[in-house]
């Protein structure tokens, strides 16, 4: 990510120097929310030390409280902390970074042909094609046809939602790998991932299911927040993102790369999942 600032920075790729900055902008933003969503997937949500996202979020809830009460009114409107279970915890702030991706594939199309850097055009929201992004799962993650196949993987026993937006159907199902390349042995994954895609595989909702405790504890931040509510059980909701934990595991629902879904039409996933 680094290198790619510094070349962003240093390519001439317009004249208009102002229409060189906002194509800049509008990339590096995109990209940096590309790899937020990678590190949901992979990283965030499954750190080496597993009982550091834990302890990050207590800090975090901690400064937080120190704020506003140093500070008054004006930061408590600005910051506001949110959490779902014991081990979530959730922020939300007028500078925080949206869950939003360009659709703009023109202005990228012109980066690609004046700085000489190939980006995948065409996945919903996103920079990576479908295609691009199975490639780079190879290696970290093992595949599964059906739910009752991973079943014996994992250390806890997930829902699945019942009710899908129309024309989407399970695409994937996977666990993350050793450094070998294997699955976690029998009974032992905390964390399991599920895909669901349209029929042309343009559009994504991806959904981690993780078992809670101090080792799978995290911390999030999101501009747009609020609690809701799922069958009784509390959630929080951003504008492409559900998240619901019900008996000790967390459900996220994300819908960053389905521009056709709402988050009317997540809610109704989450509120339908079942044994």
């Amino acid at each position: 990510m680094r290198n790619l600032d510094d070349l962003l920075n240093n390519t001439d790729f317009s004249q208009d120097r102002k229409k060189k900055e906002d194509i800049k902008a509008m990339l590096l933003n995109t990209l940096k929310r590309e790899e937020q969503e990678n590190q949901a997937r992979g990283g965030i949500f499954m750190k080496k030390n597993r009982a550091r996202p834990y302890a990050v979020a207590v800090a975090a809830a901690f400064t937080v409280c120190v704020l506003i009460a140093a500070c008054g009114e004006d930061i408590a409107k600005a910051v506001q902390q949110f959490t779902v279970g014991r081990y979530a915890v959730y922020f939300t702030s007028d500078d925080a970074v949206n869950n939003s991706y360009t659709t703009d594939t023109e202005i990228v199309k012109q980066f690609e042909a004046e700085s000489g850097i190939s980006l995948s055009v065409g996945f919903s929201k996103g920079l990576l094609s479908y295609e691009a992004e199975i490639e780079s799962e190879k290696g970290k993650v093992a595949y599964f046809d059906t739910i009752d196949d991973v079943k014996p993987y994992l250390a806890f026993n997930p829902l699945m939602p019942v009710a899908l937006p129309t024309g989407f159907a399970l695409d994937r199902i996977s666990l993350y790998c050793d450094e070998n390349g294997r699955p976690l042995p029998l009974g032992s994954n905390m964390y399991l991932n599920v895909y669901y895609t349209n029929a042309e595989k343009t559009q994504q909702i991806y959904m981690q299911i993780r078992l809670m405790n101090e080792e799978t504890a995290y911390s999030s931040g999101s501009k747009d927040m609020r609690y809701i509510s799922i069958n009784g059980q509390r959630g929080v909701a951003d504008d492409n993102i559900v998240n619901v934990e019900i008996g000790g595991v967390m459900y996220m629902i994300m819908a960053g790369r389905a521009e056709s879904v709402t988050q009317n039409d997540i809610i109704k996933m989450a509120e339908s999942l079942r044994k």
